[in-house]
């Protein structure tokens, strides 16, 4: 006999039949989700990996600039050498890490007491031929060379500092040429019968007073004003144990009738005396003070000495051929002359330096800017450099 369908097997159907309905939406909605998912993870590894090869590109790009940088520091020869305002390719095509430092250019710009060096390095990760991503840094750097500093007189203390030159201080160029330069960290403050014939440089203030004459341009607050240069000390003594030209204790040399010749590197562990005319090229560096105890005269105008002390270098009533640096402080006495050029860390010109009266003196410093150094100066003394910029270059392509 059949049985009728009663109306709550019919619900029964129908609840059956929702509940299919339901199932159906909840697995679309989880595959949705689920194929969101998967995309927004696929987006996030690409993005990722996007990432990684940008930060990789800048890397290249930042080693690069670092590569120049580290090259003008230690092949100054190769600098000095590079003409102005002319762009040069460093280098270009280098591996690094994948990717490469695809080109460095590098262009020289005369920056007034400095050389303004604008570097512009690109950088790729992944193949040359199709590379993942790029970035370009640009570096723009002030470079002051020793041949810079030597362009007159650069006083150069780890802390500005206030000098007065107020009795009879004289600089000036050699006969015929220009381009010196007074450089002080600090303020200057010039009176009595002190003149710098030619430019003025200072962190601080320049104050002219009395009879007090600048010739020259007048820079105050000056950016631009470097560190002390850094004095390869370990290299300049190896150098002079190589040559057989290095001093254990104290040195005296010169000082002897007749002419002494000089010719590479000398390095006395104490102090050095010297004096006397001399023929020849030579660095000669002291751990200890210099003290010149007589007149120190070049036999031509091809003879050069530079005299580097890592404490002070002392002069007193002589007339002196050298260029001096000195680590701590310049001294000189009386009528004292020097025919070359000075960077020190101090200068103390006790009469000359402070006016007329007991003790009262002239200390002139005639400097000829164009005059060659020994290579062993730039070898020794290596470049400063002032980072003014170090940005990336947008848009990046």
């Amino acid at each position: 006999m059949r049985r009728k369908n009663t109306g709550s097997e019919r619900g029964r159907r129908a609840e059956r039949g929702q509940v299919l309905v339901l199932v159906i939406l909840v697995l679309l909605v989880v595959a949705v989700l689920g194929s969101a998912v998967v995309t927004l993870a696929a987006s996030h590894r690409l993005s990722s990996a996007r990432q990684a090869s940008l930060v990789q590109a800048y890397y290249a790009a930042d080693a690069g600039a670092e590569r120049v940088l580290a090259r003008i520091r230690h092949e100054p020869g190769w600098f000095d050498g590079l003409p102005f305002n002319d762009e040069q390719t460093v280098f270009s095509h280098v591996p690094y890490a994948g990717g490469e430092i695809q080109e460095v250019t590098l262009k020289k710009v005369p920056a007034g007491m400095a050389t303004r060096v604008e570097i512009t390095s690109l950088g790729i990760d992944g193949p040359r031929e199709k590379p993942l991503a790029r970035k370009t840094l640009e570096v723009c750097a002030l470079v002051f060379p020793p041949s810079d500093l030597l362009r007159g007189v650069s006083i150069l203390p780890e802390n500005p500092t206030s000098l007065s030159l107020k009795g009879n201080f004289f600089l000036e160029p050699a006969e015929g040429v220009g381009g010196v330069k007074f450089v002080l960290n600090g303020d200057l403050d010039l009176g009595g019968n002190s003149y710098i014939n030619g430019d003025a440089y200072a962190s601080g203030t320049v104050e002219v007073g009395g009879a007090g004459e600048i010739t020259g341009e007048i820079h105050e607050h000056y950016p631009g004003i470097p560190a002390f240069p850094v004095i390869e000390e370990e290299w300049y003594r190896t150098e002079a144990k190589e040559k057989g030209q290095h001093y254990p204790g104290d040195a005296v040399l010169g000082g002897k009738s007749g002419v002494t010749s000089y010719a590479g590197i000398y390095f006395a562990e104490g102090t050095i005396e010297i004096s006397g005319e001399y023929s020849g090229r030579a660095v000669i560096v002291a751990k200890g003070g210099i003290t010149v105890e007589g007149d120190l005269e070049a036999q031509s105008e091809n003879d050069l000495l530079v005299l580097i002390s890592l404490a002070d270098v002392s002069i007193k009533n002589f007339n002196v051929d050298a260029v001096v640096i000195a680590a701590d402080t310049f001294k000189a006495w009386g009528n004292a002359t020097l025919n070359g050029a000075l960077i020190a860390r101090g200068l103390d010109l006790p009469g000359a330096g402070a006016g007329a009266g007991a003790g009262a003196g002239t200390v002139e410093i005639v400097c000829n800017p164009g005059r060659n150094l020994p290579p062993e100066v730039a070898q020794g003394v290596p470049p400063s450099i002032k980072i003014e910029s170090w940005r990336e270059r947008y848009p990046v392509l």
